[in-house]
């Protein structure tokens, strides 16, 4: 490649950001509240806190999205004890979330490279 043509990469890459980050902003923003539904649909109820508890936040301008549930028991509800079997609910969520997360993301990726 040719310095014009890299000047002239660098300067649609930087272009590119201004348009891309709110887009993936909101692919991360919509991601997120999609796990935390999907969590809520499959962790296991006896009185419903624990589906209530699990809440969103985002951070990092909007690229990042941080999805727990409050309650203190959950991590033994999600990975078990010696005396009671995992009834996981997070990772199974994210599992079903991942693939539209990432195809969403590389369709972000294809619209920079255009």
């Amino acid at each position: 490649m040719a310095g014009d043509e890299l000047h002239a990469l660098a300067a649609d890459l930087k272009a590119a950001g201004a348009t891309v980050i709110p887009k993936a902003s909101l692919v991360v923003r919509r991601s997120g509240i999609a796990l935390a539904n999907h969590a809520r649909a499959n962790a296991a109820v006896d009185t419903g806190f624990m589906q209530s508890s699990i809440d969103t936040a985002t951070d990092s301008g909007g690229l990042a999205v941080i999805i727990s549930p409050t309650a203190e028991y959950s991590v033994y509800v999600e990975y078990g004890t010696s005396r009671m079997p995992p009834q996981p609910f997070m990772g199974p969520a994210l599992d079903a979330i991942e693939p539209s997360f990432i195809s969403a993301m590389e369709s972000l990726g294809g619209e920079i490279l255009r």
